[in-house]
């Protein structure tokens, strides 16, 4: 699996850092090499947030109280948005 390309990572962390997911408390990756670009998307509002490896998992997926985010490779997209 490719790493998530510059574009989806700053459009993730836009998204991550302006609410649109609500607060980020889990994030699964696929290996290890998508830890800093999780971390990078989640910056500060990461702190608290577990984040585990699941071999068998594509990307990344941060679970949020409103939303659920996907990255892979170039794209990020959102899914189950609650108001």
């Amino acid at each position: 699996m490719p790493s998530p390309s510059l574009t989806a990572l700053w459009k993730a962390r836009a998204l991550v850092r302006g609410g649109q997911l609500g607060c980020v408390r889990f994030c699964r990756i696929a290996n290890e090499d998508f830890l800093p670009a999780v971390k990078f998307v989640l910056g500060p509002l990461g702190a608290d947030c577990l984040i585990s490896t699941e071999a068998e998992a594509e990307g990344a997926a941060l679970l949020g109280s409103r939303a659920t985010l996907a990255i892979s490779g170039g794209a990020c997209r959102i899914f189950a948005v609650t108001r």
